[in-house]
């Protein structure tokens, strides 16, 4: 039991504040040296509590509540070492003194090191979350880029598909009834095409093919139903009424595997019918687009003074299209209307749209004006087959009418204008 002395101690006025004052110094007196190195190891503890501050500045401060222990003991309050013993919790071979001031001291270093560990993983997770942030922006910046490239490879739907990671790997094909399919090519530029230095090695001549292509391509956003198949050489090869869309079958096979081949013959049970209606529409568009051809190699001509034709090739049928090759995936169309399009193209008339029978008749009935041409030889045919052109007039616009000229010839290249 404490019994702490106070001299003439007064309830009122300035004699309460002199007896909490006799209190405090006689408290002090009475407090032994442990309490001020627990005090401040509480205030070394307090400082590295606070763990948003930087490391340097803490270690700073600490050294100040030690710098002030130091003092404190050294100089206001060295008597409270006074009679300490040895065994007082200090180690025999060093002053009470200097043991409790080693002892804070290590306090201090330990502290130190463990809030260096603690800001270095900060600064590691800091970093870590830039790179991760960084990688997403690269993945995000990846995945658009790819998105781009399949959809320029491939069609909206069927990239879409090849895009759903639901179906990733898996192959894709689809049979169609009423199909219109177009072969446009350029019969006068491989004597166009030459490889001399005027020309950078044939470099130049391939610049002006490049904008004759890239004007197709922007004819067709005039025509949302057709449908770029590819380009091989200078032929343009377009079809219209693909209607691609998730209803197309997919293969078992993985994707991309140099396994992949799979085309079924198998037809959507809605797709057995034919689609006269549908098969119209297809005509009639693709044509519209051949003649929109026309005009775009026109206004390059003008401008490169050139005199390049087209000689275009159409049919329509029952294709099969799908979605083949393990590196670099193409998606193509095949099937005897394909066979027929480009025979109307290579046995064609520049500057003329050439046409099979069952094509012609369908597109007079839509009232498109057509011009019998005569009997032809087409290779993989026995026999002749009658060849219509599309008539056209000077501008290359589509004429309707309701009956076939039977008066066209091959010999004459305008008289179906």
């Amino acid at each position: 039991m404490f019994v702490f002395k106070t001299k003439n101690v007064s309830i009122h006025g300035y004699g309460k504040l002199f007896n909490l004052f006799n209190i405090i110094n006689s408290l002090v007196q009475w407090f032994s040296f442990q309490y001020f190195t627990y005090s401040c190891t509480l205030a070394i503890l307090g400082i590295y509590g606070f763990f948003r501050i930087q490391f340097i500045v803490k270690f700073i401060l600490c050294v100040l509540s030690l710098v002030a222990y130091t003092c404190t003991m050294f100089f206001f309050r060295a008597d409270v070492f006074d009679g300490i013993n040895v065994d007082d919790g200090s180690s025999p071979a060093i002053a009470p003194v200097y043991a409790h001031l080693i002892y804070l001291i290590e306090i201090i270093m330990l502290l130190h090191i463990m809030d260096r560990q603690m800001e270095y993983i900060n600064r590691l997770d800091f970093i870590w979350k830039i790179k991760l942030t960084e990688e997403h922006k690269v993945a995000s910046i990846t995945h658009a880029t790819n998105a781009v490239l399949i959809h320029n490879i491939l069609p909206v739907q069927i990239a879409k598909m090849y895009l759903d990671p639901a179906r990733m790997g898996q192959g894709y094909s689809r049979s169609y009834t009423d199909v219109a399919v177009m072969f446009a090519s350029i019969p006068n530029f491989m004597d166009f095409y030459t490889e001399t230095d005027l020309n950078d090695q044939g470099i130049k001549c391939l610049q002006l093919l490049n904008e004759i292509i890239v004007d197709f391509d922007n004819a067709l956003f005039e025509f949302d139903d057709v449908e770029k198949i590819k380009v091989i050489g200078s032929t343009y090869m377009a079809a219209c009424g693909l209607e691609v869309n998730e209803r197309g079958r997919t293969s078992s096979s993985r994707f991309p595997s140099a396994e992949f081949g799979y085309i079924s013959s198998r037809k959507h049970s809605n797709e057995n019918q034919p689609n006269i209606e549908k098969r119209r529409r297809s005509l009639v568009t693709i044509v519209k687009f051949a003649a929109a051809m026309m005009v775009k190699l026109r206004g390059i001509n003008k401008d490169a003074f050139q005199d390049f034709e087209l000689r275009i090739g159409i049919d329509s049928g029952p294709i099969v299209a799908g979605v083949i090759g393990a590196q670099k995936p193409l998606y193509d169309i095949w099937g005897d209307t394909v066979n027929m399009a480009s025979r109307m193209d290579s046995t064609g008339v520049n500057g003329n749209i050439q046409i099979a029978a069952r094509s012609a008749n369908l597109l007079t009935q839509s009232g498109v004006k057509c011009a019998f041409r005569g009997k032809i030889k087409v290779k993989g045919k026995e026999k002749l087959i009658p060849a219509y052109f599309v008539r056209l007039n000077e501008n290359f616009e589509v004429q309707f009418g309701s009956e076939i000229d039977k008066h066209c010839t091959q010999t004459h290249d305008n008289a179906c204008y």
